[in-house]
């Protein structure tokens, strides 16, 4: 980066710094007129407390509703400009011939064909990432997927997934639908391929993975052949050394690893300042997750190409 675009970045920087203070502003703001209509409820006389309860009741709770949509609104524009600099810097300074579409994602087709988790009735995918590492082509993106009881955006939600998904591409078409899924994620489909037909629950010679893990497949001499005991106790070390639930499907392929964190990637702060030297320590963590699959599996062995 030559000086002026340093310059400009920092000009950039500056404007995200002020424009973040304000969405913090407005939050914070939304709740002003809950506050007061208590305060009036509490030391006002008893008429005013009857006025108040009868007439005015609703109207702090459509104020503070608007301004939080306001902010809301306000956010959305703050996330989206900061994803395009802040973020996107961060990526191409982390990978080599990288792609980074913040609005696009996986799209949910892709996401269902490997049968693994339940649709629900909401589905969003953002942050879409594309690249190579060490000759691996991969994709991931955050993918949230819900079932919504209501038509509302603010209707009661049940989360089956919210975290990261990523497909690592090779050279070679597996066998098998393979499905190798930790235990105790409520939102897995109980062997499925995409299809909608039962695969074959198979235990393995290793009895701290069959504790950790579910394996269903529809070919058995082919788990064995792709669940090496190497392979195994990389998972169980994977497991071991990431946040969240972890769900791996080999299918046509493609090896897809989705890991319920529970959180979106690259969400922009709110409420303290923006820390550049934080902010991509922060990226390169989120982003160290895609390169740790293929360097623990070992994902650029030949197994996996010829």
């Amino acid at each position: 980066m030559d000086n002026r675009q340093l310059l400009r970045f920092m000009d950039v920087l500056e404007d995200l710094e002020k424009q973040r203070k304000w969405v913090a502003f407005l939050f914070l703001f939304s709740d002003v007129p809950l506050v007061l209509s208590f305060i009036i409820a509490i030391f006002s006389r008893e008429y005013y407390i009857y006025f108040f309860a009868s007439r005015l009741f609703l109207l702090p709770f459509f104020l503070s509703f608007a301004f939080f949509m306001f902010a809301m609104n306000k956010k959305k524009l703050y996330a989206k400009r900061y994803k395009r600099y802040i973020v996107e810097y961060g990526i191409n300074n982390y990978f080599e011939n990288v792609t980074y579409r913040p609005d696009d994602g996986i799209d949910e087709h892709t996401v269902f064909s490997t049968g693994m988790i339940y649709k629900g009735n909401h589905f969003e995918s953002e942050d879409l990432i594309t690249g190579i590492y060490k000759g691996v082509p991969f994709t991931q993106s955050d993918v949230r997927i819900q079932h919504r009881q209501g038509k509302s955006d603010y209707s009661k939600r049940v989360e089956y997934f919210t975290g990261r998904w990523m497909i690592f591409r090779f050279n070679k078409n597996f066998v098998c639908n393979l499905q190798v899924v930790e235990k105790g994620l409520g939102a897995y489909k109980n062997g499925r391929d995409s299809f909608g037909g039962k695969l074959e629950k198979i235990e393995l010679d290793d009895e701290a993975f069959n504790k950790a893990f579910r394996t269903n497949c529809e070919n058995q001499q082919e788990a064995y052949y792709i669940l090496t005991p190497q392979m195994m106790r990389r998972m169980l070390d994977l497991k071991e050394n990431t946040k969240g639930q972890l769900m791996f499907c080999f299918l046509d392929n493609a090896l897809h690893i989705a890991c319920n964190t529970g959180k979106n990637s690259f969400e922009p702060p709110i409420f303290r300042k923006i820390d550049l030297q934080r902010i991509m320590d922060e990226t390169y963590s989120d982003l160290s997750l895609i390169t740790s699959f293929i360097d623990f599996l070992n994902l650029d062995n030949k197994l996996f190409k010829n």
